[in-house]
C-alpha cells in the first residue's frame, strides 16, 4: 500500500469514528434523553475521539514519522562517516521506499565521482612525487604546507620536519629581501616570478636553485597561497664560474700577448732598420718579388728604390742561375735554408758583376710570411 492511502486511510477512520459518534450524541438529543444520558453520552464522545486520535497517531509514526527518522539517521551516519558505499534500507513499497531507493542511487553516483575524484588525484600526486624539480607550496606567511618527494630529499630531511617551516628557512639571509621583494610584486594580472637564489644544506655545503613561484588566487581575488617549482643549477653555477674565471685568465692573457706583441715588433722594427742600414738583403715573396730592399742595394744596383720595388730578384741574375734560385726559394718557403753562391748583376753596367754567399730565411712581418735574402 503506498504512503498516501495509509495517511488517507488513517484520516478516514479518524473521520468516520468522530462522525459515528456525533451521529450517536445527535440521536440521543433528538430522542429526548435525560440530562444524565446527556453527560454520559458526551463523556463518550470524548473518550472515543481521545481513542480515535492515539490511534491516528501511533498509525502515523509507525507507518511514516518512524520510517521518516530512520532514513533521517542513516543519512546523518553517511555523512559523519564520509562512506559513501551505505545505503539505506527500508522495507515496504510505498513513496518512502521509492524515497530510498532514489537516495541510494544519488550516493551511488557520489561515490563513483569520489572514485574518479580519488583517482585523479592519486595520479596527480603520482606525478608530483615522480617529478625531479622541486615541488613545494606555502601559505602568506611563508609555511610550507605541502612538499614532494624530490624536495625533502635534496634537504636531507624528513617530510614531517619540514612541513611548518619557513620556505626560506635554507637561503641565507643576504638573500631573504630579494626575494620578499619579488613575492609582494606579484599581481593578480601577473602571478607569476622567477628568481634564482643560494641554499646552505643541513652538512654546510651551497648550491644553486633556480625557482619559478606563481600566487594563488580564490575566486574573490583574494590571496590563498603560492606554489613554487625550483630545480638545482648548481652544476651550471659551477660552469658559469668557470668561465667567467677562464674569460678573467684570457684577458689577462691577450694583455700579455698584447704587450708581447708589441714588444716583437719593437724587436722586428729595430731589426729591420739594422738590416736596411747594415746588410745587404732583399725581402721577397715566394715567387721572387721584392717587396723590400737595403741602403746597400740602391749603391750597388745604382737605381731608385722605386724601380728594384715589385720587379723580380731573378731579372738580376744570369739567366742559367733563374731555375736553381727558384728551387732555393721553395726551399726557404718549407723552411730549408742553404746557403750557396750567385752572381748579381748591375743593370747599368752589364759588364759589371759581383759572386755573394746568398743566405734565405724564412720570417713574418705583420701577420705576412716573406723570405729575406742575405748577400755577402
Amino acid at each position: 500500500m503506498s504512503l498516501r492511502k495509509k495517511i488517507f486511510l488513517i484520516v478516514a477512520m479518524t473521520f468516520s469514528g468522530l462522525t459515528m459518534v456525533f451521529l450517536m450524541i445527535s440521536s440521543q438529543v433528538l430522542m429526548g434523553g435525560s440530562h444524565d444520558i446527556t453527560v454520559y453520552n458526551l463523556i463518550f464522545v470524548l473518550f472515543a475521539s481521545l481513542v480515535f486520535t492515539v490511534v491516528s497517531v501511533v498509525l502515523l509514526e509507525k507507518l511514516v514519522l518512524r520510517r521518516l527518522l530512520k532514513i533521517s539517521h542513516d543519512i546523518r551516519s553517511i555523512e559523519s562517516d564520509g562512506n559513501l558505499t551505505k545505503r539505506i534500507q527500508l522495507d515496504g513499497r510505498d513513496e518512502l521506499v521509492n524515497l530510498t531507493h532514489d537516495i541510494n542511487n544519488m550516493l551511488e553516483k557520489l561515490e563513483h565521482s569520489e572514485m574518479r575524484i580519488r583517482n585523479e588525484a592519486e595520479k596527480y600526486r603520482a606525478v608530483i612525487e615522480d617529478q625531479t624539480e622541486f615541488i613545494c607550496r606555502f601559505d602568506q606567511n611563508g609555511a610550507l604546507t605541502f612538499i614532494n618527494d624530490a624536495y625533502y630529499r635534496f634537504f636531507r630531511y624528513k617530510r614531517r620536519e619540514l612541513i611548518g617551516r619557513h620556505f626560506l628557512s635554507f637561503v641565507p639571509e643576504d638573500d631573504h629581501s630579494h626575494i620578499d621583494e619579488l613575492l609582494s610584486s606579484i599581481k593578480m594580472d601577473s602571478p607569476v616570478i622567477s628568481y634564482e637564489n643560494r641554499v646552505i644544506l643541513p652538512d654546510g655545503e651551497e648550491l644553486w636553485q633556480h625557482w619559478t613561484c606563481r600566487a594563488i588566487y580564490d575566486e574573490c581575488g583574494k590571496l590563498i597561497e603560492y606554489q613554487a617549482v625550483g630545480r638545482d643549477i648548481s652544476e651550471r653555477k659551477q660552469a658559469e664560474n668557470e668561465l667567467i674565471n677562464l674569460n678573467r685568465k684570457l684577458e689577462e692573457a691577450n694583455v700579455q700577448l698584447g704587450a708581447a706583441y708589441a714588444n716583437m715588433k719593437n724587436n722586428l722594427d729595430k731589426l729591420r732598420k739594422h738590416l736596411f742600414k747594415e746588410e745587404f738583403a732583399f725581402l721577397v715573396d715566394r715567387k721572387g718579388q721584392i717587396c723590400g730592399i737595403t741602403e746597400r742595394v740602391l749603391e750597388y744596383m745604382k737605381l731608385s728604390r722605386s724601380q728594384i720595388i715589385g720587379s723580380n730578384l731573378n731579372e738580376y741574375l744570369p739567366e742559367e742561375d733563374h731555375e736553381i734560385f727558384i728551387g732555393k726559394l721553395h726551399e726557404a718557403w718549407i723552411g730549408i735554408t742553404k746557403q750557396y753562391n750567385v752572381k748579381l748583376l748591375q743593370p747599368q753596367e752589364e759588364s759589371e758583376s759581383q759572386i755573394f754567399d746568398i743566405r734565405l730565411a724564412r720570417l713574418t712581418l705583420e701577420g705576412k710570411r716573406m723570405l729575406l735574402v742575405t748577400l755577402r
